[in-house]
């Protein structure tokens, strides 16, 4: 039976997740270059379960913001996915190597967050795992910015009897009902939602609205919807972005905007989005980007064994 390496040509590591290493892969005959997620099935966070979940939702998924699955390969040693490859890389960064930003840059790429968003919820999936490292990007010949949701290692279908209550996400970006273990009512969509208003806060100033860097201190943050707009870094920043961000980091999420009202409201569909460039933004966003890599840095030293590993200790 053809495997893998029969059809792939594994070229470099290019990311690190909890579960699983990204290559950069080519197709030995088209020449297209792919995304390979390789999970190693003797790693002990190994489940088979995660794993067959994660490729039925992506099968189940063509819309053209979120990250397209090609193939997959089962063998006895490792599980691989086959995906698209997004050769921007992670959103953030382009960001940052892009210069002069603006709000309606935000709000063009806030758009098609929304609309990926408002698809999967569509489609009863939640992704629960919504942040930077997870938004890929590329730039299309007209300069513009084409944005793609990836990894729906935690992602989940919605069924009317299955209750969703594992604690799970990335903190900075989780939503209070998921830190609050006493409810027995579990939690939605709605998750996500609230993951797009930390997202779009930090699309327009550069850091994230909840910052504690005590575990503790953060999830009471969270809890308790605590955040502000600290001057001088928001006060170039208009009422009607504030407006949607102080709809979507509700608290009580039956309060919270869906993806389609978001869609709806005026810094998305309308001309609230300044044009104007927003001076403090690319100073902020490089010091915190590089500050958030930093902590990822002890993972990706690991990558190249995991390369020589994976390709048999050559790259042919």
């Amino acid at each position: 039976m053809p495997t893998l390496k029969h059809h792939y040509k594994v070229i470099k590591p290019v990311g690190e997740g909890k579960f699983s290493t990204v290559f950069l892969a080519k197709h030995r005959k088209s020449g297209r270059k792919v995304a390979i997620k390789h999970v190693d099935k003797n790693d002990e966070e190994f489940s088979i379960g995660l794993l067959e979940s994660e490729v039925s939702i992506m099968k189940a998924i063509d819309h053209p913001n979120v990250v397209r699955l090609f193939d997959v390969f089962d063998s006895d040693e490792s599980f691989d996915m086959v995906l698209e490859y997004v050769k921007g890389g992670e959103l953030f960064d382009m960001i940052v190597d892009h210069g002069a930003y603006s709000e309606a840059d935000a709000s063009s790429i806030m758009t098609q967050i929304l609309e990926a968003v408002a698809y999967l919820h569509e489609h009863d999936i939640v992704h629960r795992d919504l942040k930077p490292e997870n938004l890929l990007c590329e730039q299309k010949k007209s300069g513009r910015l084409v944005v793609k949701i990836a990894d729906f290692g935690l992602s989940k279908m919605l069924d009317e009897d299955v209750i969703l209550a594992t604690a799970c996400g990335t903190p900075g970006y989780v939503a209070p009902e998921v830190l609050e273990q006493e409810t027995a009512t579990g939690y939605d969509s709605e998750v996500d939602m609230w993951a797009c208003g930390v997202i779009m806060y930090i699309l327009l100033c550069g850091f994230p609205p909840f910052y504690e860097d005590d575990m503790p201190a953060l999830f009471d943050q969270i809890l308790e919807g605590r955040y502000d707009y600290p001057a001088p870094y928001w006060d170039g920043v208009s009422a009607s972005a504030r407006d949607l961000i102080d709809h979507l980091l509700v608290v009580d999420p039956a309060a919270r905007l869906t993806a389609r009202q978001a869609l709806a409201h005026p810094w998305i569909s309308g001309t609230s989005a300044s044009q104007d460039v927003l001076e403090t933004f690319p100073e902020q966003l490089a010091k915190w980007n590089a500050k958030r890599k930093l902590k990822a840095a002890v993972r990706v030293v690991m990558l190249s064994n995991s390369l020589a590993a994976f390709a048999g200790g050559s790259t042919s």
